[in-house]
């Protein structure tokens, strides 16, 4: 009888272990959902990243650029914002299809932003360009947070060389990191919307709760850091 009890935990430890391994070497498929582009009228260029994420909306603008278009640049990095701005004015696209957001703290904010420009403007096509593990996270924010009913869009991969959701495993230093990252923020992202939203809170408690998630943040990277330090 004993015998038995224990086989069953081992064959519910094995199927844990399996599922455990099944899920983290297909995580690249589960973040990853980037779409193909479309002839939109609106490109977002979210914040962040090393420089892809501009390239690729340029890339973009030239391959629509019969199609009348308009840049949205939401980035609060003063630094990374000039230089978004520079290599855009060598491609020559004019100040007057450029908009800048620079009050933006996180994802949420950005694609809160464009929805509420589009609309008001009565826009109804959008490429969100971003990272390609991002993707997932952007697509929940919408779909349970923001109102894009109205809105046709496609998430379109910046193109990072260091990222394959096929074998993301193998680099350990960045798409890992990345990808344990953003898995947190999608689980966190998701139960701090929701309490947001059902509580209904006020700006100040919100941003008292932002600084929180600010600390939570950076302790997690610590965190990850450490554990990709020690594994290698």
């Amino acid at each position: 009888m004993q015998l038995k009890i224990y086989y069953k935990y081992f064959l519910f430890l094995l199927f844990l272990l399996f599922s455990i391994f099944y899920f983290f070497k297909n995580l690249g498929f589960i973040l990853d959902i980037t779409e193909k582009d479309i002839p939109a009228e609106i490109f977002l260029c979210l914040g962040g990243g090393k420089g892809e994420r501009i390239e690729k909306t340029i890339q973009l603008y030239k391959k629509y650029k019969e199609k009348k278009t308009i840049f949205i640049l939401t980035e609060n990095d003063k630094y990374n914002l000039k230089k978004k701005l520079e290599l855009l004015e060598k491609v020559n696209i004019p100040k007057k299809q450029i908009i800048i957001e620079e009050n933006v703290k996180s994802t949420y904010d950005e694609l809160l932003f464009t929805s509420n420009y589009m609309k008001k403007n009565k826009l109804t096509t959008l490429n969100i360009i971003t990272d390609e593990p991002h993707s997932r996270r952007i697509k929940m924010l919408i779909k349970n947070f923001i109102n894009y009913e109205s809105i046709t869009y496609s998430i379109v991969g910046s193109n990072v060389k260091w990222w394959n959701k096929r074998t993301y495993y193998k680099n350990k230093r960045v798409a890992i990191y990345y990808s344990i990252r953003e898995l947190l923020k999608i689980c966190h992202n998701y139960i701090y919307y929701n309490i947001s939203n059902f509580f209904n809170l006020d700006k100040n408690t919100k941003d008292n709760l932002e600084e929180y998630e600010q600390i939570f943040l950076k302790y997690i990277n610590r965190l990850i850091t450490y554990i990709l330090k020690t594994t290698s």
